[in-house]
């Protein structure tokens, strides 16, 4: 069975490997508003307001040249659901592997792991692999011990997408990355490698 797809999220490409936000954003404004645009390697996903705005690039846009040629639009797959936990009254020196232990070792699969070291509030976020494990860890993970406190979780109602993640931390399964800063395009520099785990993780998931 096909994953849904998208009803406003585009996938893009073949773009240059140096193409720039406010390129596409004058590209694709004109059919109507992006709410998200997200650039990498050779390809990015442009998400619109709206269905109908979505479906007007595709029939305009699809095979239209830009920059050094023709671009293909094609629907991208829906965007998958987090199933995060807010985490709160770690002890100090906490780590994101201390978290990631702390559920991994009572049977839940770990997705994401971080603890907010700048914050340096006992704060954190935790991501399981599905809804029912997080519902699983509400009821047996709160209150707990962790490292000598009793550790506190409550559900996120309001995820960040991927592009909004800004903390180093761990993420599992496959093309996961554990990650620092990155923009519109990207890591890159000395960071080049994460930019093609990135890459891989976005073709993965949402092409």
């Amino acid at each position: 069975m096909s994953e849904p797809l998208s009803e406003t999220r585009l996938f893009v490409r073949p773009l240059p490997p140096d193409v720039r936000d406010q390129e596409l954003r004058d590209f694709f404004t004109p059919i109507g508003e992006i709410t998200d645009l997200v650039i990498a390697r050779g390809y990015a996903f442009v998400e619109f307001a709206n269905a109908d705005q979505a479906k007007q690039a595709v029939a305009e846009l699809h095979q239209k040249d830009f920059i050094d040629g023709p671009i293909n639009l094609e629907f991208a797959k829906a965007k998958k659901l987090r199933n995060r936990l807010l985490v709160s009254n770690m002890p100090e020196g906490s780590s994101w592997q201390d978290l990631k232990d702390f559920a991994a070792e009572k049977g839940f699969t770990v997705v994401y792991s971080n603890v907010f070291q700048r914050e340096n509030d006992g704060t954190g976020v935790l991501d399981l692999e599905t809804e029912d494990e997080m519902v699983r860890a509400l009821e047996e993970l709160n209150g707990q011990d962790f490292r000598g406190a009793a550790i506190g979780l409550e559900r996120d109602p309001n995820p960040p997408t991927m592009r909004a993640n800004r903390e180093g931390g761990f993420r599992g399964g496959r093309g996961g990355f554990g990650g620092d800063r990155f923009g519109d395009r990207g890591f890159g520099g000395r960071d080049a490698f994460w930019n093609e785990i990135l890459g891989a993780y976005l073709m993965e998931n949402y092409a």
